[in-house]
């Protein structure tokens, strides 16, 4: 992460380490502070050190808008370290289905 020139935000500066030892937290904040990386930061670190076989995380969020935000976030951090990312919702086809 430091070597993309990330620099975690006050909110995650606040969680990720409780989150990292395994401690479950709500975190409400603004939009923008952080929050999704706060709760995928650890599951990455966890799959990739822990080896988990493929689908290992399910991220939910309400709205496509916020799917498309989140995929687009999440897929270069995930191929950075080797992993994939894809998104699922009412619109994706069956074949698109099959292959997740």
């Amino acid at each position: 992460m430091e070597e993309r020139g990330w620099k975690p935000t006050p909110v995650q500066e606040h969680v990720l380490p409780d989150v990292m030892d395994g401690h479950d937290r709500l975190v409400i904040a603004p939009t923008g502070s952080g929050k999704t990386m706060a709760g995928i930061l650890p599951l990455f670190h966890r799959c990739l050190s822990e080896g988990w076989p493929s689908l290992s995380i399910l991220y939910i969020t309400p709205l496509r808008a916020l799917n498309r935000d989140v995929d687009r976030r999440l897929t270069e951090l995930a191929e950075a370290v080797g992993l994939r990312v894809d998104v699922r919702h009412g619109d994706t086809t069956q074949a698109q289905r099959a292959k997740q």
